[in-house]
């Protein structure tokens, strides 16, 4: 009777022990559960939290890289118009100086132009004062050559003068030595016959 009362009372505390067990492991596993619950909604968050920060980082990343864009952008279209204005101001420069060059050429080309004329001019005068030497020159020669033709004319007419002249003086004296002899002879044949 005591040992059954013993067996019976030791059963029920086996009992009540492994009921206080069966609540302790099922508080345990409820305990557990919620441990687990709670680190996977630590963990959700914590990735939850991870995804906007990374989507955050993204954006900012996206921004940065749009500002660098823009940036670039900005920048190759200014050393585009900085390139534009210097070929353009390169291309008014080269205008300027092929302008220079042309204006100089022009210069240039009158002046030459100009000295030609000058040397025409220079030369035509030349040829017309050697021109005029030359007219002088024959002129002179001419009036020389009438001036010798002239005398000669003269000394042949003087010459024909005094030739004529003698001829006569001959010509008379002879007249006169006949007249005188033909009066000799009449004043002989007078006294021969007287």
């Amino acid at each position: 009777m005591k040992h059954r009362e013993e067996e019976e009372r030791r059963r029920k505390q086996e009992e009540r022990l492994a009921e206080i067990q069966r609540k302790k492991e099922e508080e345990e596993r409820g305990e557990q559960y919620k441990f687990r619950r709670e680190q996977e909604l630590k963990q959700k968050e914590e990735e939850e939290k991870r995804r906007k920060q990374e989507e955050r980082l993204a954006a900012i990343q996206r921004k940065k890289e749009e500002e660098e864009r823009a940036e670039q952008e900005k920048y190759r279209r200014e050393q585009e118009m900085k390139h534009r204005e210097e070929e353009e101001r390169r291309r008014k420069q080269e205008e300027r100086l092929a302008e220079i060059q042309r204006k100089k050429e022009e210069k240039e080309r009158k002046e030459a132009e100009e000295f030609r004329k000058q040397q025409e001019k220079l030369r035509q005068e030349e040829e017309e004062k050697k021109r005029r030497i030359q007219e002088r020159k024959v002129k002179l020669e001419e009036e020389r050559r009438k001036k010798e033709e002239e005398e000669w004319r003269k000394q042949e007419e003087e010459k024909k003068k005094k030739d004529k002249e003698a001829l006569e003086r001959k010509q008379k004296r002879e007249a006169e030595l006949e007249e005188k002899r033909r009066r000799d002879e009449e004043r002989k044949r007078a006294e021969w016959s007287g």
